[in-house]
This record gives C-alpha cells, structure tokens and sequence, in this order.
C-alpha cells in the first residue's frame, strides 16, 4: 500500500501550495476515484513520509488535517484509515471573523446551519490586526472553495482582496468602498444605520441636554461611518455632543445620554447609575452597539442599535448556494427599551 501509494502521490515542492496540504489533496483525490473506501488502511507516518521523502512533520500535519475533517482515523495498534469517503464531496469554506463574541455567534451558527452538510467551515480570527489577516488570506490561497471574510479595518485592503478570485469572495458585516467588480457582500453600512437608528429615537434624545459617544478603541473595533453617522446625526438636529476616547466616571454626568460601543462601557455607565442612585433612561441615557440575550434584560433592558445577526449569517449561506453575486445591506435599527 506505501509503495502504491508513493507512486501515485503528485507533489510538487516549488508549489505555493504546502506539501502537507497536497498529500492531503492527493487522498482526496484517491478517494474520489475509488481507490481508496471507507475502512481502507492507509500508510504508517513513518512508512509515508520515507516513500514521499519528505519530512515526518509534513506527514504529521497532513493526517492531522485529514483526521480533523473526519476522512481519517485511527486505532490504537492498527493505524489510520479511511472514515468517511463522503467528506471529499464537501465544499470548503474559509471563514475569517474578526473576534468572537455574543452576536458573532449568532452569525456563525446562522451561517453554519443554514450551510448544511454538504460544507465544512473552518475559522479562524485576525482580532483586528492587519498583519494576522493578511497572513491567514496568504497562506490559504487556492485551498478553499470559498472566501469568507469579516474584513473590519479603516484603512483600503482592496489589495488583498484581489488575491482571491472574486466568484469564491464573500464580505460580511462590512464592506470595502474601494474595491470594485463583480463579488458578493452582505453587509452593514455604519453610517445610515447609526444616523437612522438615532433618528428614530430622536424624541427620546431630546429629554437629555447632550448626547456622547464612547469610542474606547482598547476594547472595540469603531468603523469611521459610525463616527461619521454619529457627527451627522447630532449636527442636523442641533444636539450637543462630546466623542469621549477613553470614557471615565469623570465624563458621565446627569441629563446626558451616552451612546457606547465597547461592553467594558457600558458596564461602566451601568455601574456609575447603581453606584450613585440613578435612574438609566430618567436622570442618565445609554445606548448600546450590537444587541445580546443580556442586553435586554440588563438594568431593565439596554436600548441598542443593532443589525439582525441571523438573518446575516443565513443570507449569506443563501449566496454561497445559489452562487448570489451582489451586494446587500443588512440593515440596523434602534430597539428601544428601558435605558433611554
């Protein structure tokens, strides 16, 4: 079986592609051919990486990516071998969040369940840092059927974005105004979902004698169209407000309404109202970015802008499916509760 399959094996070293992931599509394509089925034996590690002549370590991480997508498995004492011949007919899918949290979950199971069986997602996180996400996208070229990415940066990644071919692309949660042609994109435009969602509440703002924003960029990625929708807002109804980089107990005063990004304020904000013996939505305001499970039921529900998480995430499985190419907004609105 070694000797067979080292004969049949195609690597090619001055590939971009690594070698541990071309013994991996070699399987695969073995598979898919019938020469290997379910509960075959395939070679020892050892045995492999000898026939191939290529280091263990190569071997090591091809199984090891074979075993985590469940084609491969092993038995202590008798090796690996071939567990689900199915999977090969499975479309891959790169997904790249940004971070992970409440709301992102709900994208994620959304966007999973209404995938199906017939795609495998594999994640992985970038948490803003333009370097990680560059290096993910590199290094994972060619390898996927399709490109998902969370691409939360204010300065133009166009470039990148031109490395993967546009008919395997899909932007969510936001969108790259600089990038042009024919891809596909779900997605929130910050700046008239923030202007609108305020407007909506406009009535209620109007109790306070001020409206700031909290952008602590230590513990939450701010898109410039919210800033701008925020300035917007607050301009064309003649509302004072004050952008507050690093909001503290000193900047939270009564009749003011504080409109915060980062749950490491709004906690703060909740916590100065109890601490003081204030009343959130009477004497303080708050709005809070993006909704969660606690959120509604917090001091007698947080009032929040926030987009429909599920349906992004099941619109954007809808595009993968049907092979959708075309850019939709996915639209935010206020939710008023309590707090306002």
């Amino acid at each position: 079986m070694t000797e067979y399959i080292g004969k049949n094996f195609n690597l090619d070293s001055s590939s971009g592609t690594p070698l541990y992931r071309q013994i991996v599509d070699n399987f695969i394509r073995l598979v898919e051919n019938g020469e290997l089925e379910k509960g075959d034996k395939i070679p020892a590690i050892n045995a492999l990486y000898k026939a191939l002549n290529v280091g263990r370590v190569t071997v090591v991480n091809a199984y090891r990516e074979m075993k985590e997508r469940g084609l491969i498995d092993s038995t202590h004492g008798k090796g690996f071998f071939i567990k689900n011949p199915n999977i090969v007919n499975q479309k891959r899918v790169f997904l790249l969040f940004d971070s992970m949290n409440d709301y992102k979950q709900v994208l994620y199971r959304s966007f999973v369940n209404e995938l199906g069986d017939r795609y495998q997602v594999e994640s992985f996180f970038h948490y803003y840092n333009l370097k990680q996400f560059t290096r993910f996208i590199n290094n994972n070229l060619g390898q996927y059927n399709y490109y998902v990415l969370l691409p939360h940066f204010n300065q133009d990644i166009s470039y990148l974005l031109d490395t993967i071919p546009k008919n395997r692309l899909l932007l969510v949660d936001a969108d790259i105004t600089k990038f042009s042609g024919d891809y596909s994109a779900v997605f929130q435009n910050f700046k008239t979902d923030v202007y609108n969602s305020l407007k909506s509440g406009l009535n209620q703002i109007q109790k306070y004698k001020k409206l700031n924003l909290a952008v602590n960029l230590n513990f939450q990625f701010i898109p410039d169209g919210m800033i701008a929708g925020f300035k917007k807002f607050c301009k064309d109804f003649n509302i004072d407000y004050t952008i507050y980089d690093n909001l503290t107990y000193r900047d939270i005063k009564t009749n003011e309404a504080y409109f915060v990004v980062s749950e490491n304020d709004l906690i703060n904000v909740v916590k100065f109202t109890i601490e003081n013996g204030l009343q959130l939505g009477k004497e303080i305001g708050l709005i809070s970015y993006d909704d969660t499970p606690l959120k509604s039921i917090l001091a007698g529900g947080i009032t929040v802008i926030s987009t429909d998480f599920e349906q992004m995430g099941k619109m954007a499985a809808k595009m993968i499916k049907e092979k959708i190419t075309n850019r939709f907004e996915n639209p935010a609105r206020l939710i008023l509760r309590n707090s306002l």
